[in-house]
């Protein structure tokens, strides 16, 4: 009806596949990839077909979105790293290069989720979120 109107299917239909084919090549480096919102953008992404690198400090949050993604017949690497250590950033980074090649997208989504409100944060969660 209208919807069709509105849109060249036979656009549409290629802009779906150039999707489709890209999401297939990145490789995506999700950090604090143990739970929360970086588990679900991880298993989301690697449903699509992307290759995934897990990096969180929550060993067996890593090993069950890890274990999810492959289930789910996804690709992905976990790796335990604190991102606030920035020596173990380095000796990561160079291991995934080595695993999966040139990273294509990072998603810096770690993070210290205290409930509190920002005024009643201590300085250390603050230079660790923030900083």
């Amino acid at each position: 009806h209208e919807l069709y109107k509105r849109f060249n299917l036979k656009e549409l239909k290629n802009e779906i596949v150039k999707f489709f084919f890209l999401i297939n090549i990145l490789k995506v480096l999700i950090t604090g990839a143990g739970s929360g919102m970086g588990k679900l953008m991880a298993i989301k992404l690697a449903k699509l077909g992307t290759k995934v690198v897990l990096w969180d400090i929550n060993k067996n949050g890593l090993e069950e979105t890890h274990k999810e993604i492959t289930k789910a017949g996804g690709k992905s690497f976990y790796h335990v790293v604190d991102i606030s250590k920035r020596e173990e950033v380095y000796k990561w980074a160079d291991k995934v290069k080595k695993e999966v090649g040139d990273v294509t997208i990072l998603i810096n989504n770690a993070g210290i989720v205290t409930g509190k409100k920002f005024t009643e944060s201590t300085y250390k969660i603050y230079n660790f979120n923030i900083l």
